[in-house]
């Protein structure tokens, strides 16, 4: 518990630091200032359109999850696992982002049947999404070369689509993996958790033997992404903006895949540096680019917020069921 309370305590840090560090030495006073009146002036028929947006891309995302977990021939109803969704995006708010979201989908796979299974389909997802989101970023930069020189991005780009090749080539190779788990398995505590840990894999290496599966629930992703960056889009519209479109295709991806990294809360401060290091490079001020992130995050908080609410609703109704339970014992 210390370890995790020393691990929470230095996120905090990283993110006020990051985010003190955005609004006093990234952007001036006169800088914040234009950032308010931008917001304040915001075209609220294309941000309601955006939330609009962001949600039905939490439905179809949800939609890509129960078909891998149906395929892994788990049959929880897409209601259920709408509101799972929904209470990871409200921990998302207070953890890193995707540890949040995948910790709470994964938390309710320990109460399926088929625990493995279902917890293989949670890393199977984000996987997924993190290859489509490769995908639609590699083909915007070819598609958008000439809007900027910069090769940052394209460096960022092409080093993770390097990373996802080779690390799937060696997560299913099992002569490496046998020899990956000989060495994980003589550490200290490690041996305990063998049986859950291989049953993991072996759920997973059930996917990578059909590959019909794994090709639909990447097009799928290619769907779910892209209607996110749409979100996005219309919040550009909403400040009014006149950032080309492919660029949203190559800034979304590399603004995901850095918020992956468990450093800081939400992503926050890691993201609005993202968002002023490449928007920047078409023009968009800083005020406008920290808007724009800050924008996005309020679909998240939106959608934390309800799904805040769906697990205190949970939360009662499970204290209601063992209330009568513990009284009579």
């Amino acid at each position: 518990m210390n370890r995790r309370r020393l691990t929470a305590i230095i996120r905090i840090v990283v993110t006020v630091a990051l985010m003190i560090a955005l609004f006093t030495l990234v952007i001036d006073a006169e800088e914040r200032q234009s950032m308010v009146e931008h917001i304040s002036q915001l075209n609220l028929s294309f941000y309601l359109l955006g939330l609009a947006t962001f949600c039905l891309f939490i439905a179809v995302w949800v939609t890509r999850w129960r078909y891998l977990l149906r395929a892994a021939g788990d049959q929880t109803p897409y209601r259920s696992l709408l509101a799972t969704t929904l209470v990871g995006n409200f921990f998302a708010l207070f953890l890193p982002e995707a540890v949040g979201s995948d910790v709470a989908r994964a938390t309710r796979g320990m109460q399926s049947a088929t625990s493995a299974s279902f917890v293989s389909t949670v890393l199977l997802d984000r996987v997924v999404g993190l290859v489509s989101l490769t995908i639609l970023a590699g083909s915007a930069l070819l598609l958008g070369s000439n809007i900027f020189t910069d090769l940052t991005a394209a460096y960022v780009i092409g080093g993770v689509a390097v990373f996802f090749v080779v690390g799937w080539f060696l997560f299913f190779n099992r002569r490496f993996m046998e020899f990956i788990f000989g060495l994980m398995f003589r550490l200290p505590i490690l041996p305990r958790i063998e049986k859950p840990i291989r049953s993991l894999y072996e759920a997973l290496y059930s996917f990578h033997n059909r590959p019909r599966i794994l090709i639909q629930a990447l097009l799928m992703s290619l769907v779910v992404q892209s209607i996110e960056i749409t979100s996005v889009v219309w919040l550009g519209q909403a400040l009014g903006l006149t950032t080309p479109l492919p660029f949203y295709f190559i800034v979304m991806p590399i603004v995901w895949l850095v918020i992956t990294i468990p450093i800081s809360i939400g992503g926050l401060g890691m993201r609005e540096g993202v968002f002023i290091a490449f928007l920047g490079q078409v023009g968009v001020s800083q005020p406008d680019a920290l808007a724009l992130s800050l924008l996005y995050y309020s679909f998240k908080v939106v959608t934390g917020v309800i799904g805040g609410i769906i697990w205190m609703r949970l939360s009662a109704a499970t204290a209601l069921e063992t209330e009568p339970a513990t009284a009579g014992s």
